[in-house]
């Protein structure tokens, strides 16, 4: 009787601990997965592949001349330049600006293979104003098609983006409209003459000890006094 009665305690004990082991098992699956989801992959994140032809990689030019003396901002032209080139899609869409719907895999590969140069022409920062969220620059591009994307006789054309920082990472993406009037607002203002200085004497209104020629002279006094000059008393 007392090993009969044994089993069932013992099974029960074995059941308790698998079912120890089991929720021991989820519990660290679930914190590995809590603790993988802020290092999740680049692939997994955007895991529709894109196809490409490295051979028919676009060529950049970001002169020297047009460079600014942010040199963030030049590394950031820099990497954008060379993740083009090397096709990363996931890379480039991690560059472009969260307040715009992305560009998606089909639309990259298309530009990649379509695109024979690329020049960076311009980066002109827009006059910063109270209340902006950051610098804002505008860069002018301009871009050469390769044979067979040339449509209408249109083999070059020529483009204006916007950088901006967002949450202190430079980010590229359309010209924010704001932006565009801050600016049209400065060169207007460039523009305008500038008002003549109030202190400043013109010709027109001489010193009033240049009229001291004319001044009335004392009788008796020689012609050939000189009016600048103190006269005799003592004659």
């Amino acid at each position: 009787m007392a090993q009969i009665r044994t089993k069932p305690a013992l099974r029960r004990f074995a059941l308790y601990g698998l079912i120890l082991l089991a929720f021991a098992l989820v519990t660290g699956v679930v914190f590995v997965l809590v603790s993988d989801r802020s290092t999740i992959n680049i692939a997994e994140a955007f895991p529709e592949p894109v196809i490409l032809d490295p051979e028919n990689r676009p060529y950049f030019v970001f002169p020297e001349a047009v460079r600014t003396t942010d040199l963030s901002l030049n590394l950031f032209v820099d990497r954008f330049a060379r993740v083009c080139m090397e096709g990363k899609y996931s890379d480039f869409r991690l560059m472009l600006s969260n307040q715009r719907p992305p560009i998606l895999p089909a639309r990259f590969e298309a530009n990649f293979n379509a695109l024979k140069q690329v020049r960076i022409e311009g980066l002109e920062k827009v006059p910063v104003a109270a209340g902006a969220p950051g610098d804002t620059f505008i860069m002018k591009v301009t871009y050469d098609l390769k044979d067979f994307a040339v449509r209408h006789g249109e083999r070059s054309k020529q483009i204006f983006v916007g950088i901006t920082k967002e949450d202190g990472v430079w980010r590229l993406g359309p010209i924010p409209s704001e932006a565009l009037a801050r600016l049209a607002a400065y060169k207007a203002a460039q523009s305008q003459p500038a008002a003549p200085d109030a202190d400043v004497v013109t010709e027109s209104a001489p010193p009033a000890k240049a009229n001291a020629a004319t001044a009335p002279v004392e009788a008796g006094a020689s012609s050939r006094t000189v009016a600048n000059k103190p006269m005799r008393i003592d004659s």
